[in-house]
């Protein structure tokens, strides 16, 4: 897909330059895009290696520079001042980086190391000093060596259960946020184009007759409830007039929250693992992510930190990850109209509505490289427990971590380092492997489980129902009622029917079956007729598909069994003349809810 480049806003002009011996430097980035103002004057260091270092954060913030991303500027901004006065304070006699030793380096790294496993403050400094041109030859020899991240983190994955519960709670938080948005923006666009009905409905606001969509438009236009506030006594009224009982603020009618836009960033590192400096440039593409297509959308996105050369990459999103970036598209589309009227348009994909915002300039947040500050409010939100029912902390790293252990692969580095430094450290990863030596036995058992126990019903015993339903209900042990219902369709789930729903094995006798529809080649309540056999079909040849698509552990812990259980129901109860006329006979009716069954939308509601 082409996107067009990158250019400055309008009326933007080159900043004057600098002077190489000024100690305030401002940093641009590749859109015009002021990163910060900087001033080191007052840093307590002499003079001469202060400017010295400035040069150097000068040339590797510059336009062929190292650093082009804001948070990377900023954490070296930050490096640079603790640096100039760690390296004069315990060296008295230093006046220029020129006379900075390979003694006066290995001390400081040494002192370092002493504070924190993480190689990042030595190499940030070993990047600044490099962009010295005077740097002695032994010095920059000592320098050569890249610092290592540590093999044993002091962080762990989350575990396969804590890393599903917290890729639930973001799709539900990201789905009711659709929801309400859909039906909200769907009554703002009736009254903008004059299609809203005369006898709306409507609450008298202030001293004036507003309807829904009046009161959208006003939300939408300024931002803000007309008068700045609900009226304490219609509070109640106003936040279920507007569908917001959930979350409690009129503005959010119409825009996502920050807390649902980060709920959208946890989708996407629990789906490709991207980091945040990667999240935060996302631009805004919709695009047609249904799978019956089998068109994949390409998004060419930017890792800054790769350096110049291998910094681009592309990913494609089709199929879950596609659905996930259209949600989020949709959520957060109304802010960017909103932006666009004001005159401050913007590509990004992520903008969520800053609740605590104290002015209308800077109620829309869209830079999320300290995304972890609105973690808290989320998770509290959402409910979040470890295994142990502690209250769970969503840490992107450990989530890049764990999508990378779990999904056994590599999204953003190469295999070599996902294996060496990721994967291969960690204690989950050495779980898996103790899994695989006793897979033999694992089989055995998982065997044991295809064998399909939803009872089948061939074409022939359903043409001979139709006129003697005694026999099958024989068969299936129901009264000749339900049989004729059962043909009748009036117990059909998604893709069979069910011939007792309070008396299944995966709920308390007498309640009513909540498992999964997918677990219901494993009931024996589940029956199967020829009229279930298109979505069959269909199931079996999507599920079939996943298999070079998924990683190994999740094709083993959510679709193996199923897959060879559907393959021997298949097998029994029809023909592959059968099974062809069937894949013939599928509807897009069918397709949808094949789609809905296998990304779990039936489970959440």
């Amino acid at each position: 897909m082409k996107r067009q480049a990158h250019y400055p806003e309008a009326g933007y002009s080159r900043p004057a330059k600098e002077s190489h011996d000024s100690l305030v430097h401002s940093v641009y980035g590749e859109t015009g895009e002021l990163f910060g103002t900087f001033d080191f004057s007052d840093v307590k260091a002499p003079g001469q290696i202060m400017v010295e270092l400035v040069d150097a954060f000068r040339k590797g913030t510059g336009s062929s520079g190292r650093w082009r991303s804001k948070s990377s500027v900023r954490e070296v901004a930050s490096l640079l001042r603790r640096f100039a006065v760690d390296i004069t304070k315990a060296n008295s006699g230093l006046e220029s980086l020129a006379g900075f030793t390979p003694e006066m380096w290995w001390a400081w790294r040494t002192e370092i190391r002493s504070r924190t496993r993480w190689p990042g403050q030595i190499n940030i400094a070993r990047c600044l000093l490099y962009e010295y041109k005077e740097l002695s030859p032994n010095t920059r020899k000592a320098l050569a060596r890249r610092e290592k991240k540590p093999k044993n983190r002091l962080y762990e994955s989350y575990s396969v259960q804590e890393y599903r519960r917290i890729y639930a709670a973001a799709w539900a938080t990201v789905r009711a946020a659709r929801r309400r948005i859909r039906l909200n923006i769907a009554d703002l666009r009736a009254f903008q184009e004059g299609l809203e009905p005369p006898d709306a409905p409507s609450l008298f606001i202030r001293n004036e007759e507003w309807t829904r969509g009046r009161l959208l438009d006003h939300i939408f236009r300024t931002g803000r409830f007309p008068g700045g506030s609900v009226p304490s006594s219609q509070i109640t009224k106003c936040r279920a007039f507007l569908r917001v009982e959930a979350v409690r603020r009129t503005p959010l009618s119409i825009f996502a929250s920050t807390a649902e836009v980060f709920a959208g960033i946890v989708l996407l590192v629990c789906e490709r693992g991207f980091n945040l400096s990667v999240v935060n440039e996302l631009i805004s593409e919709p695009f047609d992510a249904d799978g019956d297509t089998g068109k994949a959308t390409i998004q060419s996105l930017d890792k800054p930190r790769r350096g110049p050369h291998s910094r681009y990459f592309s990913s494609s999103f089709t199929g879950k990850a596609g659905r996930i970036w259209n949600a989020i598209f949709e959520i957060t589309q109304p802010a960017r109209d909103h932006l666009a009227n004001h005159g401050k348009p913007t590509e990004k994909l992520l903008v969520g509505y800053a609740l605590g915002a104290r002015s209308l300039s800077n109620i829309f947040k869209s830079d999320w490289t300290e995304g972890w500050v609105i973690a808290p409010a989320w998770q509290r939100a959402s409910g979040l427990t470890t295994d142990s029912g502690e209250p769970l902390c969503v840490d992107f790293r450990r989530l890049r971590l764990t999508e990378q252990v779990v999904n056994r692969r590599s999204n953003q580095n190469s295999d070599t380092v996902s294996e060496t430094v990721y994967r291969r450290a960690d204690k989950q990863t050495k779980d898996f492997a103790r899994t695989v030596i006793l897979q033999g036995q694992v089989d055995a058992i998982s065997d044991a489980q295809a064998v399909a126990a939803v009872q089948a019903i061939n074409s022939q015993e359903f043409a001979l129902a139709q006129h003697d339903p005694k026999t099958l209900a024989q068969k299936l042990n129901v009264p000749i009622v339900r049989v004729k219902q059962l043909l009748q369709g009036k117990y059909d789930t998604v893709v069979t029917a069910c011939s007792d729903i309070t008396n299944s094995p995966f709920a308390q006798s007498g309640e009513v079956c909540s498992a999964s529809f997918l677990r219901c080649f494993g009931c024996p309540n589940a029956v199967a007729t020829p009229r279930h056999l298109p979505r069959l079909t269909l199931l079996f040849d999507a599920i079939s598909e996943l298999a070079s698509v998924v990683s190994e552990a999740v094709w083993e812990s959510d679709y193996k069994v199923i897959h060879e259980q559907l393959s021997s129901l298949l097998s029994e109860f029809s023909t592959a003349e059968e099974r062809s006329q069937a894949r013939l006979s599928v509807t897009d009716s069918d397709r949808e809810a094949i789609a809905q069954l296998l990304d779990r939308r039936y489970d959440a509601q």
